[in-house]
């Protein structure tokens, strides 16, 4: 019985992720350590346990006025720090600013992982999601004003 108890444990308490992790050290070792954000450990707990909209699990790390980073190096980064089994989906960079994004995903048995990157110039994103696609799809697909409206905004 000690045994499952500390098999559930380790299994509840390992949220570590290769690929976010990965990101966030070599994000962190250039910009400093990410915001903190009050309850997120309690937001991730419920989302692991409710998969609320076919969400499994969320990461978050956020960089405010941290200062810019060039768009080239996190291009590099995310190739090189993503992980292998990663499969690039967008890669965006404008021409004439800072500003960029990246997300990554991979399939995990009948999920999807999706690793994204995004910096506006002094602010920088990193997200890790995994979500059941079939569920995701038929929400999208119940409610197309609401991906209207998440477009426009």
């Amino acid at each position: 019985m000690k045994r499952f108890a500390a098999l559930l444990v380790l299994f509840i308490a390992l949220p570590a992720h290769a690929g976010f992790n990965e990101v966030l050290y070599d994000l962190e070792g250039r910009l400093g350590h990410s915001m903190y954000i009050p309850f997120w450990g309690v937001i991730r707990s419920v989302v692991r346990v409710g998969h609320p909209r076919g969400v499994h699990d969320l990461q978050l790390a956020v960089f405010e006025g941290k200062g810019k980073v060039d768009p080239d190096e996190l291009a590099s980064l995310m190739s090189r720090k993503a992980g292998r089994d990663y499969m690039p989906l967008v890669r965006v960079r404008s021409r004439h600013s800072a500003e960029a994004s990246f997300i990554y995903a991979k399939p995990i048995g009948d999920k999807l992982e999706l690793l994204v990157l995004t910096n506006d110039g002094d602010d920088t994103v990193l997200v890790r999601v995994v979500v059941n696609p079939d569920i995701v799809g038929r929400y999208l697909n119940d409610n197309p004003k609401g991906v209207v409206h998440i477009a426009d905004r």
